[in-house]
């Protein structure tokens, strides 16, 4: 690592230390291999974690621009340079985050900012069509003291990640939908079903479930049933 960043130096922009620490905190978060750099999957993993959307294309453009020696990582200084320069894409993540946040802090019920179990559940299903017996399930291992509450910041962050994969499915949807009839074809609905992670078996036991009126053809909201599990 050493070698390439005197080879192929790169001007580092002007920090503060309080700036430089930050970015080697963040550059120990996404090296998670902890091999000294960042590879294209980390960066979409840690980005991801941290409630930034980032489309595989965005994030391979990003090791692209940056990777100047041209060997499909980035190095701390070109990591620094990459996250100085995409600043705004990151912030876009954060201020979705506190948006969030700020829309669900009335159902706190207490100051530490913890809400009902329950009304989770509601809002998820009111706002998202998120299934209740979804939302039970998994929400229940975040209510680690068993108090029927969780805190306000670990459910934000949950209901972003199905807000993302509602946004997500919606897109892949249209994708398909190419005459804008809002329906797909049971091929297509079992593609989808792949693109978010569900293997052959689990797509075609699912299309047949899903596909109440048996003609082959799924709308929106018969495909929307089975719902991405947010990682």
């Amino acid at each position: 690592m050493a070698e390439q960043s005197q080879q192929y130096k790169i001007p580092m922009p002007q920090l503060t230390k309080e700036e430089l620490i930050r970015y080697q905190t963040k550059f120990k978060m996404f090296d998670r291999n902890k091999d000294g750099h960042i590879e294209a999957r980390e960066l979409a993993a840690v980005s991801k974690a941290l409630g930034h959307n980032l489309s595989n294309e965005q994030i391979n453009n990003i090791i692209g621009e940056w990777d100047l020696d041209m060997n499909g990582v980035l190095t701390f200084d070109e990591f620094v340079c990459c996250m100085h320069a995409n600043k705004s894409i990151f912030v876009k993540g954060e201020q979705k985050k506190m948006k969030i946040r700020k829309m669900l802090i009335s159902h706190a019920v207490d100051k530490a900012g913890n809400v009902p179990t329950n009304r989770m559940i509601q809002v998820l299903f009111e706002q998202l069509s998120f299934p209740p017996e979804r939302s039970n399930r998994m929400l229940s291992p975040l209510d680690t003291q068993q108090t029927g509450h969780i805190n306000l910041h670990i459910f934000s962050d949950f209901y972003g990640k199905v807000l993302d994969n509602k946004e997500n499915l919606e897109k892949t949807f249209k994708g398909f939908d190419k005459d804008g009839s809002g329906a797909i074809s049971l091929s297509s609905a079992q593609q989808v079903m792949k693109n978010f992670g569900f293997s052959n078996p689990q797509s075609d036991a699912m299309g047949a479930m899903h596909d109440r009126n048996r003609n082959g053809y799924f709308w929106y909201e018969e495909l929307s049933q089975f719902w991405p599990i947010p990682q």
